[in-house]
């Protein structure tokens, strides 16, 4: 007996199961920015900000993952996810962490002070210990310049700026 879609029973009950099991993997996107606040150009000498968003994509809001799906693991266990901040190079480590989560969505926020003129270029491999495949990478790059060509400089009044060489009354 064929089914309204074409085939057997059996291979409806099989694309059920594998469809449910598709539906309990942590499956997830990772996107990552980086910025100095307020400002359109990077400069020499700014704190650049980096934000990175995991999103699980097929949980719902207050929902995590269960336990790992494996035909052949004897022991009930939870996937942990492995978030590694780097450079391309992969040589230069800014971060390795971790990730627990208690919504449908992880953030970070990480600032750092710019001391060289050029292309930066910042990875996030963010790694999965139980469920291979899923792992997923951004990348996010920045030029920086020595000199800003579009803000404008803020002059200060000769006091203020005596004011700030001599130091406060408690200093002195």
């Amino acid at each position: 007996m064929k089914s309204v879609l074409g085939g057997e029973p059996e291979d409806m009950k099989k694309i059920v199961i594998q469809e449910s099991c598709i539906k309990s993997m942590p499956i997830v996107k990772i996107t990552m920015t980086a910025f100095v606040e307020g400002e359109d150009e990077i400069v020499v000498g700014d704190v650049l900000t980096c934000k990175l968003r995991v999103d699980y994509l097929n949980f719902e809001e207050g929902e995590k993952s269960g336990y790992v799906h494996s035909k052949h693991y004897p022991f009930l266990k939870r996937d942990s996810w492995y978030l590694i901040i780097t450079d391309d190079s992969f040589t230069n480590l800014a971060t390795v962490e971790k990730i627990v989560t208690t919504n449908n969505y992880y953030e970070k926020e990480f600032k750092e002070r710019i001391q060289r003129v050029g292309k930066i270029s910042f990875t996030a491999v963010l790694s999965n210990d139980s469920y291979k495949g899923l792992d997923q990478i951004a990348k996010v790059e920045v030029e920086v310049v020595k000199e800003p060509k579009l803000r404008k400089t803020f002059e200060y009044a000769k006091e203020d700026i005596k004011a700030i060489k001599e130091g406060s009354f408690i200093q002195q």
